[in-house]
């Protein structure tokens, strides 16, 4: 019976695949952690949400003033459907 080296191989893989994602989500957690004790970029992300906030509330005023106070186009689906006569 000839050895084969994948079984080794698959577990190599497996294990640095499963160190790397460990590493990675430990440094996840220690810089979201480091993040909210610093006061400057919860201010500055605070700013950007209230920024982010305000633009789409005006978009959406925008938008709900076009729809209810333009009036149905000529020819459109509202009214007479495009027909003449």
């Amino acid at each position: 019976m000839d050895w084969s080296p994948a079984p080794t191989l698959w577990l190599l893989l497996t294990a640095g695949g499963a160190l790397l994602l460990g590493l990675g989500l430990a440094w996840a957690v220690i810089a979201t952690r480091r993040w909210g004790r610093s006061r400057l970029t919860q201010l500055t992300t605070e700013a950007a949400t209230r920024r982010v906030y305000r633009e789409e509330e005006a978009q959406r005023r925008r938008e709900e003033h076009e729809t209810v106070s333009a009036p149905p186009a000529p020819g459109s689906a509202d009214g007479d459907g495009g027909w003449r006569g």
